[in-house]
């Protein structure tokens, strides 16, 4: 480029090159973010797990029962929020829980369509 000569984006050097990826080394497991999250929560799980089974609760189970005890009686909706369950995996987790006296339901009052755990 001469001297005084203004640099554009159509006389300038080329930086397409710069930021070229190759799909085979971005998508290797190594590569993503998401593999060492996803075997740090297994690992996490794991070494929960045997002390969870002498209370005959599952890691799941135990997240939705801590987040009980930090509020009673919250709603069905609002504990899977909490805990970042749908109601699909919740309610039979909660069901699974009254059996053995963690925890209880009830309907709430006739206004709301809502359940109320705690």
């Amino acid at each position: 480029m001469a001297d005084g000569q203004v640099m554009t984006p159509t006389n300038g050097p080329s930086c397409a090159g710069a930021f070229a990826v190759d799909a085979g080394t971005v998508l290797r497991l190594e590569n993503q973010l998401c593999f060492p999250l996803y075997a740090c929560a297994k690992e996490i799980v794991r070494r929960y797990t045997p002390l969870l089974e002498d209370l005959g609760l599952t890691y799941t189970q135990y997240i939705c029962m801590m987040a009980l005890w930090e509020q009673d009686a919250v709603t069905v909706a609002s504990l899977g929020a909490r805990v970042h369950l749908d109601s699909g995996t919740l309610t039979p987790l909660l069901k699974k829980l009254r059996p053995g006296a963690w925890s209880s339901a009830s309907a709430a009052p006739k206004t709301s369509a809502a359940s109320r755990c705690g």
